[in-house]
């Protein structure tokens, strides 16, 4: 099969200095069509496309200042978007980050803690009623959540099954060089690609590829006469990082920043991250090792922006892209080694916040940022509202259409809320019961962010308060700062207040009850 995507000529180089085309530019070579208004532009219910890409950093992209990232479409996007400049991810971990995005709700109360998801009977989303009130709603790409309110679904499973069916024996890119038969001394680490090899051949299946195809497919294919919602879930940068060769090449010999605490000692971390440390083994991530990750990393991320940049030049043929309100974020973000851990599952900056970004030509501003605090909860009550989708649930999240218009009047609390439980053990349900005073269940952690300050609470006395104003890499803990004490508690209690007296949790991986089918 040849690519179903071209790719870039000539390939964009780390070491030009960096530009921000805007979008008619970027697509000049995809597109000469004309970008007259088409019916629905800012009035009604918009066509919206949700870009939701897997574990990309909130500062690793050319408009968020890194001079390393290769990212001109994400960078052209966010010229034509007004961003929220500290989104966060309800829970920083993929499957439990999706379903509070499909549901609106806590992770306490729709129950997915861990990195599968079990269905729940009668269980509904809002998109079950966005597609019920007459929009016509897609899935496209890696789901990990309740996708059965879409009306059109096509997982990353069967993206596979169709690409396997036409080259028989193709496999994921990087797939047979992933050890997955023994213990490695690092895990985790090998998906990263350490060995920066290049991808396999026989049709290597890419994801992102496909996924981008498919839904400008049933774009084309949509009824006409209703609005659409879609949602490109995108798995790059997600390990493994085995992006297509030229982008491989394109980070081969870059010397990349590398943050100073990535290995050689143990950091002031909370017991649970604590014991990832030690599992891990990280003493062992060689500095060859680490480099070659994360330029893997970065070369991937430049994939993926290729990738989406072919989605928005697809938007923009079919003649759409006035018409259309794109979203661009991430299910969470990626420590690569910073604190002296590699990937997501924790509440420092690096994981659990992502991207926000909204382009609505007509209606929002280019070019702004909104310097406010929001959360993943709030985009799907924005979605909701932009649909014109009841409320049925009191979901807890606010619509952002106000904030991003940049309404004077708007008396907006600059606030996110962030859960987990444990990483390892099934908790018990007695473990899942709110603790007396302001501490989280037994099994349960929880972060808030609020103004510049981070709160957060692993149990048994982990207590971490972070100025991110002036400690923006979260290495000083203020918790025993006698000045701050107040404010912590006050933190602390809120909550307390805000949460279940019983957390909901799905027993996804011991064959319990729950476990996906």
């Amino acid at each position: 099969m040849s690519p179903v995507l071209s790719l870039p000529t000539p390939v964009p180089t780390v070491r030009t200095p960096r530009i921000q085309p805007n979008r008619r530019d970027l697509l000049k070579g995809a597109s000469a069509l004309s970008l007259a208004a088409t019916v629905g532009r800012g009035e009604g219910r918009p066509n919206i496309l949700v870009i939701m890409v897997d574990q990309h950093r909130h500062d690793l992209a050319g408009y968020a200042g890194s001079g390393y990232a290769t990212t001109p479409y994400l960078d052209a996007l966010a010229a034509e978007s007004v961003r929220i400049e500290s989104c966060y991810a309800a829970v920083p971990l993929c499957a439990p980050a999706r379903q509070s995005f499909v549901t609106g709700q806590y992770a306490s109360t729709h129950g997915t803690f861990r990195n599968r998801h079990a269905e729940v009977d009668g269980e509904r989303t809002v998109f079950h009623d966005i597609t019920s009130g007459g929009y016509h709603t897609g899935w496209f790409g890696k789901t990990h959540c309740n996708v059965s309110g879409f009306g059109q679904v096509q997982s990353q499973d069967q993206l596979l099954a169709a690409h396997v069916e036409k080259y028989p024996g193709s496999l994921p890119a990087g797939a047979e060089r992933i050890i997955t038969d023994q213990p490695t001394a690092v895990p985790f680490m090998e998906p990263y690609n350490t060995r920066y090899e290049d991808p396999g051949t026989n049709h290597p299946f890419h994801m992102e590829e496909h996924v981008t195809r498919q839904t400008l497919g049933a774009l084309k294919q949509r009824p006409k006469d209703k609005p659409f919602l879609m949602v490109a879930s995108f798995l790059s940068p997600h390990p493994p990082l085995f992006p297509p060769k030229d982008f491989l090449e394109l980070y081969r010999d870059a010397d990349l920043p590398m943050p100073s605490d990535r290995m050689m000692r143990k950091l002031d971390l909370p017991s649970d991250l604590g014991r990832r440390w030690r599992t891990t083994r990280m003493l062992r991530v060689s500095e060859p090792m680490a480099r070659n990750a994360t330029r893997a990393y970065y070369a991937s991320l430049a994939w993926t922006d290729h990738c989406m940049g072919q989605l928005l030049a697809g938007l923009e043929q079919q003649k759409l892209s006035d018409s259309t309100l794109v979203i661009y974020t991430s299910d969470h973000g990626d420590t690569l080694g910073e604190h002296g851990i590699f990937g997501k599952r924790s509440f420092f900056e690096a994981a659990s916040r992502v991207h926000l970004m909204v382009r609505q030509p007509g209606v929002l501003p280019q070019g702004v940022v909104r310097e406010r605090v929001a959360s993943h909860l709030d985009l799907t009550a924005s979605l909701m509202s932009w649909t014109g989708t009841k409320n049925a649930h009191n979901l807890p999240g606010r619509p952002l259409q106000a904030l991003l218009a940049g309404d004077p009047d708007l008396a907006w609390k600059d606030e996110a809320r962030m859960e987990l439980t444990r990483s390892v053990g099934l908790p018990k349900d007695g473990e899942l019961t709110l603790a007396p005073g302001d501490a989280p269940p037994a099994a349960g952690y929880w972060c808030l962010r609020r103004g510049d300050w981070k709160y957060s609470d692993f149990g048994g006395g982990q207590r971490y308060l972070f100025d991110l104003k002036t400690d923006p890499s979260e290495r000083l803990n203020r918790i025993d700062d006698g000045t701050t004490q107040d404010m912590a508690d006050e933190m602390a209690a809120s909550l307390h207040q805000g949460s279940p007296k019983t957390w909901a949790f799905h027993r996804t991986e011991s064959g319990q009850e729950g476990a996906p089918k």
